[in-house]
């Protein structure tokens, strides 16, 4: 059964920059990823979350994560991926129309039953 909620993480890659890793104390290339917490509702885009850049080193594999706020003022500003130049998809607002619907629907049918149960 499909929640009807979920919240997941997308991974964009991003190009690889060669940098020391705190674990291995080498000069290593380190493979860059951009992690987005979205939530969804039926499967579909509601809205998304925090983000931060992972950063995976190629010799010894470790992760070490980042704010996105500290991988912009490091490295400067990434160029917008298809997704973020996308205009918002109207099956939000068509599940949003939906949810209006079945809270009036709702309302309509308990409010009469209720008066009827009060008495």
């Amino acid at each position: 059964m499909q929640r009807i909620t979920d919240q997941r993480v997308r991974q964009l890659p991003h190009p690889n920059r060669e940098m020391i890793c705190p674990t291995c104390m080498e000069l290593t290339d380190h493979r860059v990823v951009e992690e987005v917490q979205q939530k969804t509702i039926f499967g579909i885009l509601i809205c998304s979350g925090a983000r931060q850049a992972v950063f995976v080193c190629t010799q010894c594999s470790e992760l070490h994560s980042v704010s996105w706020h500290e991988y912009i003022a490091g490295y400067g500003p990434v160029a917008p991926s298809e997704d973020d130049l996308k205009p918002p998809r109207v099956s939000r607002l068509v599940i949003v129309g939906a949810l209006i619907l079945i809270a009036i629907l709702a309302a309509t049918f308990f409010v009469p039953v209720l008066l009827i149960l009060s008495r």
